[in-house]
């Protein structure tokens, strides 16, 4: 692996636990408790990476927003392949969804 390569490993590592403390403290705290400060010790990174990383702390809200509902398209099965009338259909969809939610709690606790 060359150098370039390593670092911009390094910098996605970085980005992605920068993503996963602001949705647990997201999902702790609301939007008003995650602050800058408290992402940079749940990451356990400098509050300078989250700036070099996002900009802003909208910025960054923005990425996890637009990650956790990339997320929860995944849970929408594909209509199509969904069996029986349009109720048994609607019933599937929504336990696909409902276990989803059960699996992956943070994708929702702080909407």
């Amino acid at each position: 692996m060359t150098k370039r390569n390593a670092r911009l490993e390094l910098g996605d590592r970085s980005r992605a636990r920068i993503c996963r403390a602001t949705l647990e403290l997201l999902a702790e705290r609301g939007f008003a408790g995650t602050t800058i400060s408290a992402i940079a010790k749940r990451s356990g990174l400098p509050a300078g990476s989250l700036y070099w990383h996002f900009g802003n702390k909208g910025r960054l809200l923005t990425q996890v927003a637009e990650e956790t509902a990339t997320e929860w398209l995944k849970l929408i099965p594909d209509w199509d392949a969904l069996k029986g009338s349009m109720p048994n259909r609607l019933q599937q969809m929504l336990r696909f969804i409902a276990r989803g939610v059960e699996d992956q709690p943070e994708h929702v606790n702080w909407l």
